[in-house]
Formats: C-alpha cells, sequence, structure tokens
C-alpha cells in the first residue's frame, strides 16, 4: 500500500476527491495528510479537511516512507515539486496527481517501475509522452523530435557510435502544427527534427543533458512504421527489449497490430494517443517489462 500526502491546490483536491477515496477503499493507498499551500487561512482555522489531518507546508514532518501526490498543473506544479526537492524529499517520492487517473492503474507495478525506470530509443515522441504521463523524469534524449524511420534504424544499429559524436546544426524546417520553425540536426549521417524547440541551443541543451542519463543497461527501443520491410529490419535488431507499433495484423513478438480504427488520423498520431490519455495499453507494463497488454475496453 503507497502510504502518501497530498499537497497542493484545494481546487484539484475536491475535484478527485471521489477518486482519493476509491483508492483508499481499495486498500490501494493511505493517506496521511493533505497540504494546501495557498490556503493558509483555511489550513489554520480548520485541522481537518474531509476527514484527512491538515498540515501546514512548515509543520509538514515528513515520513521517509511517504509519497507525495502533487495536487497542482503548470507552474504551480512545478513550484511544488522544486520545493519539495529543496527539502530533501527524494525525486523517486515526489509523485503527479495525474498518474492516478492512468486507466486500471496497479500502483505497485507503477512504484516499481518508478524505482527503476528505463531509457527509451523512439523515432516520434512517444517515449516523452510516456515519461510525462507517468511522472517520471526524461531519461532519454528522444524527447520532443522525431527521426525518418530509415534513419532511425540506421542509428538503431550502432547507437553507441552515434551518442559519441557532437550534434550539429543543419537547417530550419517549419512546423504546420505550431506554425513556426525549428531545428533540424545532425548526427553522424542521421537526421533529428527538433520539433518543440525554437532554435538549435535550445535543442542541444537539452539534448546534452537528457543523453548523460542513457541507461545502456535498461533500455527499452519504440518504434513505429507502416511499411513491412522497415518493421522486419526493426524485428531483426539485436534488442532484448523492443517494441515497432504497427497498422497491419502480425504473429512477429517484436511488432505490435494498433487494430484502432480512426482513418482520419495519421499513424504516427495513434501511436502517440496510446500514451496519452487513451485506454488501450497498459503503459506500466510496456515501460517496465516491454510487454504489451490490451486493457479490456467496451467499444461502440
Amino acid at each position: 500500500m503507497m502510504q502518501c500526502l497530498l499537497m497542493g491546490s484545494d481546487e484539484v483536491f475536491l475535484r478527485y476527491y471521489n477518486l482519493f477515496r476509491m483508492y483508499e477503499e481499495t486498500g490501494k493507498i493511505r493517506i496521511a495528510g493533505v497540504s494546501f499551500t495557498h490556503m493558509r487561512a483555511t489550513t489554520e482555522f480548520y485541522s481537518e479537511i474531509l476527514g484527512y489531518r491538515n498540515i501546514l507546508p512548515e509543520e509538514l514532518d515528513y515520513d521517509p516512507e511517504w509519497y507525495v501526490l502533487v495536487m497542482a498543473d503548470g507552474e504551480l506544479s512545478q513550484q511544488l515539486t522544486g520545493m519539495l526537492a529543496e527539502a530533501g524529499i527524494p525525486e523517486k517520492k515526489i509523485i503527479p496527481y495525474r498518474v492516478l487517473l492512468i486507466w486500471d492503474l496497479d500502483i505497485e507495478r507503477y512504484l516499481q517501475l518508478r524505482a527503476d525506470p528505463p531509457t527509451v530509443f523512439a523515432n516520434n515522441c512517444i517515449g516523452g509522452i510516456l515519461f510525462n504521463r507517468l511522472g517520471l523524469r526524461f531519461q532519454s534524449p528522444f524527447i520532443n523530435l522525431w527521426l525518418d524511420q530509415s534513419d532511425y534504424l540506421r542509428f538503431l544499429e550502432t547507437p553507441q557510435d552515434y551518442m559519441r559524436q557532437e550534434l550539429v546544426y543543419l537547417r530550419d524546417e517549419y512546423e504546420e502544427i505550431l506554425k513556426r520553425d525549428y531545428p533540424v540536426c545532425g548526427l553522424g549521417d542521421v537526421e533529428l527534427h527538433f520539433n518543440h524547440y525554437a532554435d538549435f541551443d535550445q535543442a542541444k541543451a537539452a539534448w546534452d543533458r537528457r543523453k548523460a542519463r542513457i541507461r545502456w543497461d535498461r533500455l527499452l527501443v519504440l518504434m513505429h512504421t507502416e511499411k513491412p520491410e522497415q518493421a522486419a529490419a526493426f524485428s531483426a535488431l539485436p534488442y532484448e527489449k523492443k517494441l515497432c507499433f504497427v497498422p497491419f495484423e502480425t504473429d512477429d513478438p517484436s511488432l505490435c497490430y494498433l487494430d484502432i480504427n480512426r482513418p482520419e488520423h495519421h499513424f504516427w498520431d495513434l501511436v502517440n494517443s496510446i500514451a496519452g490519455d487513451n485506454p488501450y495499453l497498459d503503459i506500466v507494463e510496456l515501460l517496465l517489462e516491454c510487454r504489451v497488454r490490451k486493457l479490456s475496453v467496451k467499444r461502440g
């Protein structure tokens, strides 16, 4: 059972109160107390809120066994996370509340993943979406960027050789969705499209920072392609944990057929959607074991 303190916005707490109670009633979590950082008057007048002990932030006597659920979004979430880190609370103990919104979440398996997360290589944004959805630090430089499948397959043949090379600026290209230019960079003979970055300096700083976090002993390799020949090339690569999403049926254990009928969407968009708010795959099992468990969700 995960023992936790809820800290942050009373609005988030009240919005998801029934969800927190459900997790408690089913024995998945135990709430040690709540702390609202911007509700001092309320905190001073009420020792309890809806049955939970109410704690002033400066009076918090943190138990090392606790996890802290940050009940906030955006800037407030960043502020709280920074404050908790400065107070000496380990990063793995600070969890965004949105994790509890994940479909069919197995909390014990999630905490196991959080204690020992992998590095994810991917040819599009799915790795970053997975890390963000699960509240994990980016342990891969393949975040907020994409590669052509042919370039990505070439990179995967000798990734450590490529990672020893310096990232260089090649040119700018226009991003249709974001309506702005972005830097295209070179890593040897491979091109990386940093479509979520404004300029080369920003892209390179993020790349170098996250490259240092690569765990070669905990590597998960993901890909998507609509071409059977590229899927076959991926399947032949010598990685223990690898998975390629494809839009066609297959018996190959390295390939996952996405049976999602949404013809108005590009296939890459469908791949990204399974990492977001989509009840299709168990994303904890995907990162923890590279095992695809499809959730049982009825479709109309």
